[in-house]
């Protein structure tokens, strides 16, 4: 009887630590399969953010440049009107220095 109650418990022992084990093995499975959706979850997050921060960085870089070129027009048509209102004066002084030279014959 003591040897059928020694072999009960050895067979209890052996169980119960091949339950534990398997019962370990599961969790840190498990844990593992957590942290990499986790990270999984995070890179993604990650990405679209960087995604994100790119466009923000485009709109940025278009909205410069609209207005660069926007800046430009503006200084193309005071050089054209400046132009202008220079030929205008030298058109006016060339009138007068011919009605001059009329006056004076």
């Amino acid at each position: 009887l003591a040897a059928v109650l020694d072999l009960y418990a050895v067979v209890g022992l052996v169980l119960n630590r091949y339950l534990a084990a398997r019962a370990y093995k599961e969790a840190s499975e498990f844990v593992s399969k957590e942290a990499r959706r986790v990270a999984a979850q995070l890179e993604s997050r990650s990405q679209q953010e960087a995604e994100e921060a790119a466009a923000a960085t485009r709109r940025a870089q278009e909205t410069v440049t609209k207005k660069e070129i926007a800046r430009r027009r503006v200084e193309e048509e005071q050089i054209s009107r400046a132009a202008a209102e220079a030929k205008a004066r030298d058109a006016a002084r060339a009138k007068r220095g011919a009605e001059e030279k009329l006056k004076s014959e």
